[in-house]
């Protein structure tokens, strides 16, 4: 590729208010009018995914800590098993309650907290939901 090529790649726009936890699909291309975006493929959804994710302050007072079952944000819905530590206005996620490795965390004042709804079509006990304005949400849910 050349250098000339490489000026005219389009550039990735990302959203100021979701720097955190989402991601945009759309593009701009340099040279296009304002305004003018294209699609650049399907939905990107990186609801608190480990690329985007908060680091945890280690000083932080922890306020909770515990197991929740997050639903699996692909086709297959499953619900997995996550250690979740509430630290610093901040949901952290880890496979295991070592706390290495984190999966993903949730910045909460930017997320709404709401229970679910039968038009969420999901029929568990303890479940709730985090949601970003009108975006897709995260399920989670306790034993009790």
């Amino acid at each position: 590729m050349t250098s000339e090529e490489k000026k005219e790649r389009p550039i990735s726009m990302i959203n100021e208010a979701s720097n955190y936890n989402m991601a945009s699909d759309y593009t701009v291309h340099p040279m296009s009018p304002v305004g003018r975006t294209s699609r650049a493929s399907k939905k990107v959804h990186n609801f608190g995914k480990r690329s985007n994710s908060i680091k945890r302050n280690p000083n932080a007072p922890v306020v909770r800590r515990g197991w929740l079952y997050k639903q699996d944000s692909t086709g297959m819905k499953l619900w997995k098993k996550r250690w979740f530590v509430l630290s610093d206005l901040c949901l952290f996620y880890y496979r295991d309650e070592k706390e290495e490795g984190i999966l993903g965390s949730i910045l909460l004042p930017s997320f709404q907290i709401a229970m679910l709804t039968a038009e969420d079509h999901i029929n568990r006990k303890y479940a709730f939901k985090v949601r970003k304005c009108n975006a897709l949400f995260e399920a989670l849910r306790s034993k009790s």
